[in-house]
């Protein structure tokens, strides 16, 4: 279903490219009515029929998408953010993380910037779901120095291009939409359970 290129972005930023191989129709999210303002611009589908999107995002409620991350790879970046060497272990990662998923639109003037992760966010995916977007929506700001007009990672707004990144101190994400047409993507978020202590790992 997705397919993470093994290298980070530049150097030690813990951020990867992905693909995704979905089969869904450009035009998807003109036969999509339910849903719901969460404000600032965005808004998320409460509901859908559409069996493509239904089978995405199946896929990443499911376990398969941590079967699908390059981990080896992965690890110096993963190890680097948290320093406990089970980090890089999948049945770790299966029994320490919940995975939520939701399609969202981003409407035209959305602007929020710049945010930092919730302390148990350990990742996040997003796959951009709409084409024809002409300038781009996320970007990865440098926490020492925000910059509207600077950016230390500007990832590809592709159809069924996205991100892998880990919630990191050496980066804020920002979505700003400055095109003319509404943004739809998929954010696919990764925290960790309650239980799991993330002091020790602080």
């Amino acid at each position: 279903m997705i397919k993470i290129d093994e290298n980070t972005v530049e150097g030690n930023i813990p951020i990867w490219n992905l693909k995704c191989n979905q089969n869904i129709e450009k035009n998807w999210f003109e036969f999509e009515k339910n849903w719901e303002d969460q404000g600032f611009g965005r808004s998320i589908l409460v509901d859908t029929k559409n069996f493509p999107l239904i089978g995405l995002i199946n896929y990443f409620t499911s376990e398969q998408v941590l079967h699908d991350l390059p981990l080896e790879t992965m690890a110096t970046a993963f190890l680097e953010e948290y320093p406990i060497k089970t980090i890089t272990q999948l049945e770790f990662l299966k029994k320490s993380l919940d995975i939520g998923v939701k399609i969202v639109k981003d409407s035209v003037g959305t602007n929020f910037t710049p945010l930092m992760g919730n302390k148990l966010t350990f990742a996040t995916i997003e796959i951009v779901l709409n084409d024809y977007l002409l300038t781009p929506t996320i970007t990865f700001q440098d926490k020492n120095y925000w910059s509207e007009d600077e950016a230390i990672y500007t990832p590809s707004n592709d159809f069924l291009d996205g991100v892998f990144y880990l919630n990191s101190n050496k980066f804020y994400t920002g979505i700003q939409n400055k095109s003319k047409r509404d943004r739809y993507a998929l954010v696919c978020e990764f925290t960790f359970r309650p239980l799991f202590s993330v002091d020790n790992i602080s």
